[in-house]
């Protein structure tokens, strides 16, 4: 990361630093933060729905595995 993007951490140092950009000119820098949060929390949202659909999907195999080998242990006896 570029050390002058670290020291702009307000949202007044951002729109100071980004006035000179030509680039950035016509852009409601409010409406793009909001715009990237909210990326971000659909990507964080996502991670952590895999993680528990992961999570569950095991259980409910591991599970099913413990119930098949105890059928098959009383079968067998």
């Amino acid at each position: 990361m570029r050390p002058r993007a670290a020291a702009a951490s307000s949202p007044a140092a951002l729109r100071a630093d980004a006035s000179g950009h030509a680039a950035l000119e016509g852009i409601d820098l409010d409406v793009f933060a909001d715009a990237v949060a909210q990326k971000i929390l659909h990507r964080l949202t996502d991670a952590r729905i895999d993680a528990i659909v992961s999570e569950r999907v095991l259980e409910i195999a591991e599970r099913l595995v413990r119930e098949e080998i105890d059928r098959i242990k009383a079968d067998a006896q």
